[in-house]
């Protein structure tokens, strides 16, 4: 299970500019935590549903991989710029082929194991 909590209180100084963070299996499980007040802060309110939804989409992806890796563009970028936040509010950031190839093996693991059960 993946937890996602949406929090208020981390100041600028930890993982600056991060917006939000992953934390994989250590002790709690896996939880996500997005920076909500970084987010907020940072553009309008119309702004907000598309650039949380990708910041989801990044968090989500790194721990279905199970990787910190990232794109040189797309969804997957380590900082995405101006650009990237533009677009995102008209359509998805593209996804890299080598990240598409790392979920598709996360899903073909996932059901050999989820029928493995089944026996």
């Amino acid at each position: 299970m993946i937890e996602a909590v949406l929090t208020d209180h981390r100041d600028d100084g930890y993982r600056a500019g991060a917006l939000a963070s992953a934390t994989v299996g250590a002790g709690n499980g896996t939880r996500i935590e997005v920076f909500y007040n970084r987010i907020r802060a940072g553009w309008r309110e119309s702004a907000i549903p598309p650039i949380l939804a990708h910041v989801l989409v990044h968090e989500i992806t790194h721990v279905l991989e199970g990787v910190s890796r990232h794109a040189d563009a797309g969804v997957m970028k380590a900082r995405w710029d101006a650009e990237d936040y533009r677009s995102m509010r008209q359509a998805p950031l593209a996804i890299a082929a080598d990240d598409l190839q790392m979920l598709r093996t996360w899903r073909e693991r996932r059901t050999r194991t989820l029928l493995a059960g089944l026996r």
